[in-house]
């Protein structure tokens, strides 16, 4: 009866481990097919690194737009994964790589960080995820901007590309003179 029970505790201790393994391996990969996508002009993504331990990871990624006439802005995404025995949990902070303009995002949001994100991968390839961009202002002078926060609740099936996003929004108002 024993070594029945050690022969069971064992098999779960070891599935456990191998499934968190998975998640892991399973995580990583679907991370970096998000890079080999091409995008279209004014557009590029690259992975900057890619740090995976067996129960955790960390990925920085950057995301560049190309305006015209204008220097490129360059988004830089650090995302701490978790990864669990049936799931994997990304939480991402954003910045921008320009120290002016996150100086000035950093102001109009009165917080370093201003834009996060949340998502599971189950084992069964489904991605859920919430994006949440916070409430800003900018007052100079006769002129001044307000913007509500941005709240971005998804999913998608990893295996045919299906998915639905719920957008909440309460919206901004502007007044320049």
């Amino acid at each position: 009866m024993r070594k029945s029970i050690s022969a069971l505790v064992f098999a779960v201790v070891v599935s456990t481990i191998a499934s968190t393994y998975f998640v892991g391996v399973m995580a990583q990969k679907e991370i970096n097919k998000v890079f080999i996508i091409p995008f279209e002009k004014g557009f590029s993504s690259k992975l900057v690194s890619y740090d995976k331990q067996f129960f955790s990871a960390t990925a920085v990624s950057e995301f560049t737009l190309f305006l015209d006439n204008e220097e490129p802005v360059t988004l830089q995404f650090t995302s701490n994964i978790k990864h669990y025995p049936y799931k994997a949990k990304i939480e991402t902070e954003l910045h921008l790589l320009d120290p002016s303009l996150e100086k000035q995002a950093q102001q109009y949001f009165a917080n370093s960080i201003w834009l996060t994100s949340t998502e599971e991968i189950t084992l069964f390839g489904d991605l859920s995820g919430k994006l949440n961009l916070l409430a800003g202002s900018y007052n100079k002078g006769q002129e001044s901007v307000t913007t509500e926060g941005l709240i971005i609740e998804y999913s998608l099936n990893l295996q045919d590309d299906s998915g639905s996003a719920l957008i909440n929004w309460g919206g901004g108002n502007a007044i320049v003179q």
